[in-house]
């Protein structure tokens, strides 16, 4: 599989600022394709085989597949697994940009030839030459023959394509590599993001857009989209995360290719998370006590399955005594303007847990079961999704689970996990009210919830772990009254964990 460099903006060279006197290079410096360290950027030195393969991966847009692949075996006897390039280098093999030698091995801190750079920007681009009438010391020609084509030795002075390449020659071609071909359209629109690969069928960097308006006011050609039309964009993970877009208004800036330039939330609509209410036709949501009207129409997801809000009450939803449908979720993301219900992702959870330790890459998570006195048992997950209460959702690998964290399992092998669960202050009281429990920390009050599976622990020494039974407050706590503690929240600030000193 071959792959074609991304271009990132198309005013590249004249938006620069000026840091070598080389404007393809100080771009470069600009969007972190090039750093220098203590002695520069040495644009005269030269440079190693695994330097430019990271930056090719980098600057290629394969970045996002490093992490995947730098815990694997490469295949070269010369890449040590711990190796700090091993990903960018089986990220370029897997993608055929990069052979190895003849006796297995890649010569990492090897100086790369500029003949060995024009094959890899070649294959990177997409334009594999016939070589098959090029061997031993002409196997370059096609190559060098085909860059010139193409434009990536555009203005570059190379007078032996065997001797070993300077940085800054490289750092040219790769500039023209990314920047041979202008797109012909550049294009403005407001809508929402509606989905990623976690609820429909997309790559990790796609997402669909639902087109609100149109903002090319001032274009000479004519938009390629109309509203409410439904388009696929592509999203680098250095302009922004998936999931925390995930429902988001947004003005976006796209290229011919539905590749995002620039990307701004739309701040006239409100962004709100929490437990939710569906009825027929409004929504009530438990973060601010208001209620927003629904379009029976309206595409929403629950647990990564999309429902029509209608199917979503009616599938999902009970009968009350008037014969009404309603259905509570644990957990929404909404998009609301004006009263009205824009988007909405729910999620009902089968356990929410403290994580007590995480082995291996996430294999084995281990968990306290409030269901069986806080005994600690092993769970594992497919698939999982990272919260914060600044940020909301964000992406995160199974891997990045860490003790602390608090889990809430759904579906059965999915998770969404709170990574800003912990803080510290101290227990001033346990009360009930209205038939709900609560813990009073320093004067804020939070909900300590009865139901199994749902219920915290505590420790009153932090080591031996208990399930907390709220109609038994006084008497498992009351020792670390007024006392400071460690307390864990779950994605409702409902309290999970209760741990003395």
């Amino acid at each position: 599989m071959c792959l074609v460099l991304i271009l990132l903006f198309t005013t590249a060279t004249t938006n620069a600022i000026s840091i070598t006197k080389n404007p393809k290079v100080d771009w470069l410096i600009e969007q972190g394709f090039v750093t220098g360290d203590s002695r520069g950027y040495r644009l005269k030195d030269n440079i190693t085989r695994a330097e430019v393969t990271k930056m090719v991966v980098e600057a290629g847009g394969l970045g996002e597949d490093v992490e995947d692949f730098k815990h694997l075996i490469s295949m070269f006897k010369d890449i040590p697994q711990n190796h700090w390039a091993n990903g960018h280098i089986n990220t370029a093999v897997i993608n055929q940009l990069v052979n190895g030698y003849p006796d297995k091995t890649f010569g990492p801190s090897k100086n790369i030839t500029y003949a060995e750079v024009v094959k890899m920007l070649v294959m990177a681009n997409g334009d594999v030459p016939d070589t098959s009438n090029y061997t031993d010391a002409l196997w370059a020609v096609p190559y060098i023959v085909k860059a010139k084509e193409v434009g990536i030795t555009e203005d570059v002075n190379i007078q032996n394509y065997y001797e070993a390449a300077t940085r800054e020659v490289v750092f040219e071609m790769v500039f023209n590599t990314m920047f041979k071909e202008e797109p012909t359209i550049v294009e403005e629109y407001n809508g929402i993001i509606m989905e990623n690969s976690r609820v429909a069928k997309l790559k990790k960097t796609e997402v669909s857009l639902l087109i609100f308006e149109d903002l090319n006011r001032n274009s000479d050609s004519e938009p390629r989209y109309k509203e409410d039309e439904k388009i696929l964009i592509t999203i680098s993970k250095d302009i922004e995360d998936v999931e925390y877009l995930m429902g988001k208004v947004v003005d976006v800036t796209i290229d011919n290719k539905n590749r995002v330039l620039d990307i701004e939330v739309d701040t006239s609509y409100t962004y709100l998370d929490g437990p939710i209410l569906a009825y027929k036709d409004e929504l009530y949501c438990g973060y601010n006590g208001k209620y927003y009207r629904a379009d029976s129409r309206l595409q929403v997801y629950h647990n990564d399955d999309d429902y029509r809000y209608y199917d979503y009450v009616n599938s999902l939803g009970e009968r009350d005594k008037n014969g009404d449908r309603s259905f509570t979720a644990e957990f929404a993301n909404i998009t609301v303007k004006g009263g009205r219900l824009y988007y909405m992702d729910s999620f009902s959870f089968e356990d929410i847990s403290p994580v007590q330790d995480v082995r291996g890459r996430g294999e084995d998570i281990i968990i306290y079961d409030d269901a069986s006195e806080a005994d600690l048992v092993e769970t594992s997950v497919d698939q999982v999704i990272g919260y914060t209460y600044k940020w909301g959702f964000e992406t995160l690998d199974i891997s990045d689970i860490d003790r602390g964290d608090v889990i809430h399992i759904y579906d059965r092998n999915k998770a969404i996990v709170r990574q800003d669960s912990k803080d510290k202050n101290q227990l001033m009281d346990l009360f009930e009210y209205d038939g709900y429990y609560y813990a009073d920390i320093d004067g804020d009050y939070y909900q300590v919830r009865t139901t199994k599976y749902r219920r915290p622990v505590y420790s009153t020494n932090g080591e031996d772990f208990n399930t907390l039974y709220a109609e038994d407050l006084d008497r498992d706590l009351i020792k670390l009254f007024d006392e400071e503690v460690t307390y864990l929240l779950d994605i409702n600030g409902h309290i999970q964990a209760i741990i003395g000193k």
